[in-house]
């Protein structure tokens, strides 16, 4: 199965993005290394931030608290790789490992230096593919049937 040929033109015509994208609730969590490798991320957490949404093929956007706002310059700049460690629920071999790209970056806080990063997958294989989209349906279901409860 090509979950990739399977999900392209997948929503409304408006809609620019190729993969479906599944909003995660709660948020994973996801380690991460910038290359060239720093190992002075300025992060509060240590290279760890936590995934908003995922896509099959696309990327994710993550979010993160520095120490300052100062840092998001020197660390999260627009086109810069990143390697990503995530580990997803379930009996997925883990973590995944993949290569992605900074396409953008936000503030999400203006009263702590939280930011947002949209990271676009570098050549992200099919098996690897297949195992993120047989995760964000299980994810999805549970979702649906926890808000279901009165969650």
């Amino acid at each position: 199965m090509n979950p990739q040929k399977n999900l392209l033109n997948f929503g409304p015509p408006h809609d620019r993005r190729k993969f479906i994208r599944l909003s995660l609730d709660p948020p994973l969590r996801v380690k991460f290394r910038l290359e060239p490798f720093s190992s002075h991320f300025e992060l509060v957490s240590v290279n760890t931030a936590l995934i908003k949404n995922i896509s099959v093929g696309g990327g994710l956007v993550i979010e993160l608290l520095l120490k300052n706002d100062e840092a998001k310059d020197n660390l999260l700049t627009e086109n810069k790789k990143i390697h990503l460690d995530i580990v997803l629920p379930g009996e997925v071999p883990s973590p995944l490992k993949i290569l992605g790209k900074i396409i953008w970056v936000k503030k999400t806080d203006t009263s702590k230096p939280m930011h947002e990063a949209g990271i676009s997958f570098e050549n992200i294989d099919e098996k690897t593919q297949e195992t993120i989209l047989h995760t964000m349906i299980d994810l999805a279901f549970k979702q649906k049937s926890l808000k279901g409860l009165g969650r």
